[in-house]
């Protein structure tokens, strides 16, 4: 059995849907360490168990012993990281999808959570950047595997689609974390506005920072009036992905790497992006080939058709479903101890 321990955030929900897809999902244990809810399309048929009493704990100390392999989505939840620390046996059989939470932010981190950094065997990232970053910061050891290992990262387009005429439409941020710096950069928009700039702002999540938020929406209305489109409540891939498409082009000025599905399908859709060159994702884009452009050299020119046609090609054979399929088929039943290289870039 491989068993998942998951937090509910909005793409597990759709990874789960996939495993159901492509592979055998009774082998495959789905635990949300979490009171019960069902958001993100999470739904009862989708068989997940939720785990979060004392009580629980012990029941998932019980499947960390019967399973074969245990895939940690994130390192999220203290009493998680004392089982693994408790039982190294069950550390050893273990997988570290790393979330960027999770080792971003050193002072958050007690003793339990470095001890799981340092010593699991095996780390997925799709970025080789964030590997260094963790050796170089918490001593880790682990190898590395080299996928993007949700279906959410994929590119989800077919041709290249026709850039969106008339107004510029420019999409700021990818969510309302505060490294996205929206205030400033709507101040520097409207700075440059000639009365046709739409901005497309996804705000629906962290929902921990609801005054941030606020303060957001309500600053983008002042500058732009309805020119301002805030996205503030979930909605499906599918729904997202349309909103999306509607833009030409996109800022995204967070030093830290975030929303890399919209990076993905922005840059395959031939949409002209801006990110900080300080940021994992842009030595990584540029490692395979993409067109992308400095944060701090913002221009409103439109993209070279070459350059779009060059970047979707490239997207979309990178993060493709042929690729994430073979990844995970061999993520899933690969033996512990084997090196564990995937395709190099």
């Amino acid at each position: 059995m491989i068993l998942h321990i998951m937090t509910l955030d909005k793409f597990t929900p759709a990874f789960i849907d996939f495993v159901a897809k492509h592979f055998d999902a009774t082998n495959h244990k789905f635990t949300f360490i979490t009171s019960k809810r069902y958001q993100y399309g999470l739904t009862p048929e989708h068989g997940a168990e939720f785990l979060h009493t004392d009580d629980d704990f012990e029941v998932l100390r019980g499947y960390m012993a019967q399973s074969d392999k245990i895939i940690l989505h994130g390192l999220k939840r203290d009493k998680v990281h004392r089982i693994l620390c408790e039982h190294p046996d069950y550390l050893q059989k273990s997988i570290w999808v790393m979330w960027g939470g999770d080792f971003y932010y050193p002072e958050m981190y007690n003793d339990d959570h470095r001890y799981v950094m340092r010593h699991v065997p095996y780390l997925v990232n799709i970025l080789d950047e964030e590997m260094t970053m963790v050796r170089s910061m918490y001593g880790v050891t682990g190898r590395h595997i080299r996928s993007f290992f949700y279906n959410t990262t994929l590119f989800h387009g077919d041709d290249l689609s026709a850039k969106s005429a008339g107004n510029c439409r420019i999409l700021l941020g990818h969510s309302a974390v505060r490294e996205n710096q929206h205030i400033e950069y709507l101040d520097m928009l409207k700075a440059n506005d000639d009365g046709e700039l739409q901005i497309f702002c996804p705000l629906v999540y962290p929902r921990g920072d609801l005054d941030y938020i606020k303060t957001v929406a309500e600053h983008g209305k002042l500058c732009f009036g309805e020119r301002f489109m805030p996205l503030l409540d979930y909605v499906p891939l599918d729904q997202y992905l349309q909103w999306l498409d509607q833009v030409n082009m996109a800022i995204l000025p967070s030093p830290r790497q975030h929303g890399m599905g919209n990076l993905v399908n922005l840059l395959g859709q031939g949409r002209k992006v801006y990110l900080d060159t300080r940021v994992s994702t842009w030595s990584f884009f540029n490692r395979i080939g993409v067109e992308l452009y400095p944060v701090d050299n913002i221009r409103f020119s439109p993209m070279a058709d070459s350059a779009a046609k060059r970047n979707h090609q490239i997207i979309s054979d990178y993060f493709s479903v042929k690729r994430l399929v073979r990844d995970l088929t061999v993520i899933f039943s690969f033996e512990f101890g084997q090196d564990l290289v995937l395709e190099e870039v």
